[in-house]
């Protein structure tokens, strides 16, 4: 998928199908399905839904949970962006799955109105941004389109209903943060040396691609048939590790990625893979 190629039609389209893929996975939750752990640290399915509504509800200008609101209990939140997204999760804890559910099918058709509304001419939107970052408008949709994306999948995987790892969101999501941020991984992170060629072997929907690394930097390139090492993975597994949620021993011990070749070079990029804590 193109990403440059993408109009801000069809980048709100993609947010549409985001949230229309998660709805459609809520009617398939029971009520013991919420309190399942995913593969977020201290979050339940239900907290993954609440995460996502409350992104979606202070776009529409409704109140952010108290500022005061303690969350310095939970050892995984290590930072002001973790704690005000904390905040809004233990804010709905006390409400059933259902009642996050009304919220999300109250808030959603709202967004997606507003959504239609905007001027959307402006190179830069910030007040688009609930947490109040400053971010490119088409840059911001795609944010949040993989955002759902990312945590319908923790859902899903906790709740044993699997789905959406085909389409638009899928792809976009693997070219956004799966295939063009693999550059700036090899060359800047993992700064693997010049002349350097890493071959990722992605099931599809991905196609297989290539890195090397020329003068400090990293270039895309075609599927290179001669690679100082080469990983492989599924397509679910490949984004479970760029996203954080899956270590690499995980995944190879689940039989889920394969390194051939220089096994050191491999390691030193995929200590590093992590694109989207």
């Amino acid at each position: 998928m193109d990403l440059d190629a993408l109009t801000e039609h069809d980048r709100v389209m993609l947010l549409e199908q985001a949230f229309s893929s998660v709805d459609e996975l809520c009617d398939h939750l029971g009520e013991d399905d919420w309190d399942r752990p995913t593969d977020l640290p201290g979050w339940t399915v239900q907290d993954n839904l609440s995460h996502l509504v409350s992104y979606e509800a202070a776009a529409l200008g409704r109140p952010r949970a108290p500022a005061d609101l303690d969350v310095s209990k939970y050892p995984y939140v290590t930072s002001e962006f973790q704690a005000a997204n904390e905040r809004e999760v233990e804010l709905r804890r006390a409400r059933t799955g259902a009642e996050v559910v009304a919220e999300f099918r109250e808030v959603i058709p709202l967004r997606i109105k507003s959504l239609a509304e905007l001027d959307q001419s402006r190179d830069s939107r910030p007040d688009e941004s609930p947490i109040g970052f400053s971010r490119r408008w088409g840059d911001f949709l795609l944010i949040r389109s993989s955002d759902f994306f990312y945590h319908e999948q923790d859902m899903r995987r906790a709740s044993g209903n699997p789905g959406h790892l085909r389409g638009a969101v899928a792809l976009m999501v693997f070219e956004r943060v799966g295939r063009r941020l693999m550059p700036r991984v090899a060359a800047k992170d993992a700064a693997l040396p010049d002349g350097t060629t890493v071959a990722f072997d992605i099931d599809a929907p991905a196609e297989p691609f290539g890195v090397t690394v020329d003068a400090g930097r990293g270039i895309l390139v075609e599927q290179p048939h001669k690679a100082a090492a080469r990983i492989a993975a599924d397509f679910e597994a490949w984004l479970c590790l760029v996203g954080g949620r899956w270590s690499v021993a995980r995944a190879g011990d689940e039989g889920r990625l394969r390194i051939d070749g220089d096994q050191a070079i491999a390691t030193r990029l995929l200590d590093k893979i992590v694109v989207m804590p």
